[in-house]
């Protein structure tokens, strides 16, 4: 049995209509005055960052990629796309493993004899599943 398309007037206009009469609320409250009118700037200070995060001279130190990758032993090995630009710690254990870190935070080992990342805590769905549920 195939159920019929979804199109736009399949949908109740409910949605739109509430968010219209919300603008519409909105301007009949500020008087149709613009935003910037409503600024203030924030009371408390900014805070600028103070660089790269120091790791210990016995640490190999990568920085993270826009795509969430860094480079080891001469290709990419996706790491986390939220730490993007940052950098993290690579330190190899007795056993033969690597523990890469950001900051304090172990996010997994390098696996000595695949080069593949094992997570240490739950992890994201592989991108091709992550596709697929989107």
């Amino acid at each position: 049995m195939s159920k019929a398309p979804i199109t736009p007037r399949s949908y109740p206009p409910l949605a739109s209509m509430s968010f219209a009469r919300a603008a519409i609320d909105l301007r009949r409250l500020t008087n149709s005055r613009q935003p910037t009118e409503f600024y203030r700037p924030s009371p408390r200070p900014f805070v600028e960052p103070v660089g790269d995060l120091d790791y210990g001279p016995d640490e190999q130190v990568r920085r993270v990629r826009s795509s969430g990758e860094i480079r080891w032993c001469g290709s990419l090995l996706f790491v986390s796309e939220a730490i993007t630009g940052e950098t993290v710690a690579i330190r190899q254990r007795p056993d033969g493993h690597w523990l890469i870190r950001f900051a304090d935070v172990a996010l997994g080992l390098i696996d000595r004899s695949s080069g593949k990342l094992v997570r240490l805590g739950a992890a994201r769905p592989p991108r091709s599943q992550a596709a697929a549920q989107t």
